[in-house]
């Protein structure tokens, strides 16, 4: 960008140039408008953590909030992200574009129009323009972290933080290995522990950092302290302030492992992971589980009266004679205990070549810790709800009533010949949890139970997520008659058909299950569905696999029925990111004549193929569809998006402006045709998306529109690829449908600052065949107006006298298209148009 501080010639200059700053001068439309931004009342950290919820909250008024960035882009850990603190907390700033915000700035969040939410204690600020909302104030501050152990970070305290840590090390586990894959440019996690605790270290592919290799001793730590779903994480800033050249904790088995003397029940044993026990506790259980059949290796399930845990026994003849439902005393001195995936575990620790590791129970020393009780007794399992499923029923046996295997696994058996396998129990409400079978139980090539009724297992968890293991098939009573199962939070049962569709999904929640009536968001595998999201004010629907855990996962998104389908065309926006999937496409758009709003298993789908993002596109590209011809179908019709994926094939998808008519659609806008065109933009609001009835405001790529600019009385619009942090954006300005347009002329006027474009950033096109929807997919042709251009003066209004459009016939439209990026920065501004 030119420095406009270059053309300051005289003092007087200078004078009338402050005076402009300090009030929105129109000469300066484009510059950090950090002078002109209210500051209204002040707010902490801490009011925002009070006051936030799991719902996105936006501020209304005038307010600000101060601070000091403590992690920025610089390592290219976070990306559009950074993290700040006051003197109350710390809170993560999500950006619409990337900043040069560096440790040690001393910015003011303007809170006027941005959003704010509690993400597990995570307080996130959203979408902030770094133009209106984020103004920097000073650089190089001191920014000190603060000295907390694992412990303190993982009661969830420190979210947003700045904190040191001292006498960690990475597991034993991570040693040999990188930050993160740096070659496929892959996020991963790293488990970070100080013998008594542990908590995860993340890193972007796309760090700076991502290719080092994990240190292998022990030693200091700094890092922002964040959350995701409830579990702590950490963010390095810079692997310059990770210092690991110490003598590793825990080289001898057993040293890492905090002496536990409290033991009072089984309860007292999910205190935590890495637990050594040293006193003479001894409890009473009943097994719940043994591996029989197959299901369970050199693993003993047992249960006292309020919680149940797993034992690992290293001798499987001998382990297969502690029957179900025999009582045993169990002694726990010199025992451990560890937790897998949520599940605790009694057992041994032994050395491996110089390598501390987790096992069970050796044949020499069971008898002095496992010894048969007198009697035995008939199992009764605690009964239960699945939505009423709690950590306090982790390890114990449980009934669930009134439930069935979803539809999509009644053609399936519960494991797979050579592989493990996850299958979705659903009660009548929809509400679901997930089955896992070994390939080595006996009957996991059995069919699932088809029917109704009581399921009965051991309630086991991984990553955090709930799921139960069957111990004997024989305890399932599946034979009742299957019940209609609701759409898992979007609809379902049998519904009126509708003569057409156009869904903007405005009432979309940000993170919540999308509800419409009419329509079925149905779960068929995972536990997510499709969710509505909010990006700045745009709103729309996702399915993602992305960091779901999820080992499969497949999500139904299903109109109403439309009537007579034949006479109807399906028009949908479509934007994919980051993009994972190996085999196959993520989404599939299929239609069906007999779906009645309950029945899609049984009813008959036929696929269909319009145009939509795919893995060629740009990450977060909204593709347009265009309109898909529907004549191939008759009657009533429903149209499904089919989401597939799960944690590795995690593929984002997002569907808006769902259109079905008689008509065209797409886009959005108008499609009403206009005498003639006198627009002087004296409705605009400053730094707003410009909006008016018949005009089209489109965002191709990146995340501007043509926006209001107000100086003084003047008002126009604006596009400009200035401070915004892409490599490609382009915006589209339409017109309404102008009739006559051979018997009429163009006339407008334009300004232009700081060139910085090689070529034009400014295209005036002409469509005949554009109906105030389809612009991606109709007829532009470019024509030749005079416009504000390299050689002119910054600032100053271009006329570009009347321009003949007699080369076009009967209706048509014009766009004012800006092509730019946060180099190709040219801002260019219309006002004035006028067609007559």
């Amino acid at each position: 960008m030119k420095n406009i501080l270059l053309k300051i010639s005289s003092l007087a200059v200078v004078l009338l140039l402050l005076v402009g700053m300090n009030s929105c001068v129109k000469d300066e439309f484009d510059a950090p408008p950090s002078q002109n931004i209210p500051v209204g009342d002040m707010v902490t950290v801490a009011d925002l953590l009070a006051s936030a919820t799991s719902a996105p909250q936006k501020v209304t008024e005038d307010k600000s909030l101060y601070g000091v960035i403590t992690m920025g882009e610089q390592n290219g850990n976070l990306y559009k992200e950074a993290y700040m603190r006051d003197a109350t907390g710390g809170i993560k700033l999500s950006l619409l574009s990337s900043t040069s915000l560096a440790v040690g700035d001393s910015v003011r969040i303007y809170m006027n129009g941005a959003r704010y939410y509690n993400d597990n204690d995570q307080i996130t600020i959203d979408s902030l323009e770094t133009t209106n909302n984020l103004i920097k104030i000073s650089a190089g501050k001191t920014v000190k972290p603060i000295d907390v152990t694992i412990s303190d970070i993982n009661t969830g305290a420190y979210i947003g933080q700045l904190i040191k840590l001292s006498g960690v090390q990475f597991i034993n586990g991570e040693l040999g290995k990188t930050y993160a894959d740096a070659q496929a440019l892959v996020t991963e996690n790293r488990t970070l522990e100080d013998c008594t605790s542990s908590t995860i270290v993340r890193t972007s592919g796309y760090s700076n950092f991502a290719g080092d290799l994990i240190p292998e001793g022990n030693g200091t730590l700094i890092a922002i302290a964040s959350s995701y779903r409830g579990a702590s994480q950490l963010y390095i800033r810079d692997v310059e302030e990770v210092v690991m050249n110490g003598e590793r904790c825990g080289d001898e088995p057993g040293g890492s492992w905090e002496v536990n003397s409290s033991i009072k029940a089984v309860k007292d044993l999910y205190q935590g992971s890495r637990l050594q026990i040293e006193d003479e506790f001894v409890f009473e259980a009943t097994v719940t589980a043994n591996d029989q059949f197959g299901n369970y290796y050199k693993t003993l399930v047992i249960q006292d009266s309020e919680r149940g845990i797993e034992v690992k026994i290293n001798d499987y003849d001998l382990f297969l004679t502690y029957a179900v439902g025999q009582k045993l005393l169990v002694s726990c001195k010199n025992l451990y205990v560890d937790a897998y995936g949520g599940v605790v575990q009694l057992g041994s620790v032994y050395d491996d070549n110089g390598e501390e590791k987790f096992g069970g129970i050796d044949p020499a020393f069971l008898s002095s810790h496992i010894q048969l009780a007198d009697g035995g007794v008939a199992l009764s399992p605690t009964v239960l709800e699945i939505n009423n499923l709690t950590e306090d029923y982790l390890g114990m046996l449980i009934e669930l009533q009134n439930v069935q295997f979803v539809d999509a696994d009644l053609n399936e058996t519960y494991a797979e010949p050579a592989a493990s396998a996850n299958r979705t129990l659903t009660n009548c409400d929809g509400i679901q949890t997930i089955v896992r079978t070994s390939s080595y139980a006996d009957f996991g090539g059995n069919q699932i139970a088809q029917g109704n009724g009581s399921f009965v297992g051991i309630l086991s968890a991984y990553n955090g997520d709930y799921q139960f293991i069957i111990n004997d098939v024989n305890d399932l009573d599946m034979n009742g008659q299957r019940c209609d199962v609701g759409g898992g939070g979007g609809g379902g049962g049998t519904v009126t058909p509708v003569d057409e569709i156009n869904e903007t999904f405005d009432a979309a929640v940000d993170y919540s299950d999308i509800a419409i009536e009419g329509w079925t968001n149905m779960l068929v595998a995972g536990d997510r569905s499709w969710q509505g999201k909010i990006y700045n004010s745009d709103k729309y629907t996702q399915a993602s696999g992305y960091n779901s855990g999820l080992a499969e996962m497949e999500t139904w998104l299903i109109t109403p029925p439309v009537t007579n389908i034949g006479t109807k065309k399906l028009s949908l926006k479509t934007a994919m990111a980051y993009w994972a999937h190996t085999s196959g496409n993520p989404l599939t758009v299929l239609v069906s004549e007999d779906f009645d709003g309950e029945n899609f298993e049984t009813a008959n789908w036929t696929e269909i193929n319009p145009l939509i993002a795919g893995e060629s596109d740009d990450d977060n590209a909204w593709i347009e569809s265009g309109d898909y011809d529907l004549s191939a179908f008759s009657g009533n019709a429903a149209i499904a998006f089919k989401y597939v994926g799960s944690d590795t094939e995690s593929t984002s998808y997002r569907l808006d402006d769902i259109v079905i008519s008689d008509g065209t659609g797409g886009g959005g806008g108008g499609g009403s045709t206009v005498d003639m065109i006198d627009e002087q933009f004296n409705s605009v609001v400053d730094y707003e998306d410009f909006a008016a009835e018949g005009w089209v405001n489109v965002n191709v790529e990146g995340d501007r529109m043509w926006q209001g600019k107000v100086y003084n009385t003047d008002k126009y619009v604006q596009s400009t690829g200035y401070n915004s942090g892409v490599d490609y954006m382009e915006c589209w300005l339409i017109t309404p449908m102008i009739s006559d347009i051979s018997s009429k002329s163009l006339s407008l006027k334009t300004a232009m600052a700081y060139w910085a474009h090689a070529g034009e950033p400014l295209m005036i096109m002409v469509s005949t065949d554009y109906d105030g929807e389809n612009y991606a997919t109709a007829t532009w042709t470019e024509i030749n107006v005079p416009t504000a251009s390299s050689s002119d003066a910054e600032h100053a209004w271009i006329d570009s006298g009347a321009v003949s459009l007699s080369a076009f016939s009967g209706d048509a439209a014009i766009a004012f298209k800006y092509v730019g990026s946060n180099t190709e920065s040219t801002s260019i501004r219309l006002d004035d148009i006028l067609v007559q």
